[in-house]
């Protein structure tokens, strides 16, 4: 088994080259939709965004952008609902799932 380790932003990811890597339910995609109508909406949907070690988008239209970009986010049309994928473990999703909750909206 050939492991790599890397600290990126306070977490350990560790690369694993195995079929243990490969097990069902050590990495999931949620998905879910948020309305950002202010600028500290935007803010602090990058801030919890920013917070986690698991990589997210935000979709809207034909459009994928990384949610930890406050830039990407204000080339997005905002003026409606935008869906947001959480690419980490369950715990993950939970945990920027309830950092964002006042602004989760549903479809």
């Amino acid at each position: 088994m050939i492991i790599k380790q890397f600290i990126i932003a306070e977490c350990i990811v560790v690369y694993a080259v195995s079929a243990v890597f490969e097990r069902k339910g050590t990495a999931v995609m949620k998905k879910f939709f948020i309305k950002l109508t202010t600028i500290d909406d935007v803010r602090n949907f990058v801030t919890a965004a920013n917070m986690q070690c698991a990589d997210i988008d935000v979709v809207s239209g034909r459009y994928v952008v990384d949610a930890k970009s406050i830039l990407g986010l204000f080339s997005l049309d905002l003026s409606k609902p935008i869906e947001v994928h959480v690419y980490g473990t369950e715990k993950d999703a939970e945990e920027f799932y309830n950092a964002i909750k006042d602004v989760v909206v549903d479809k």
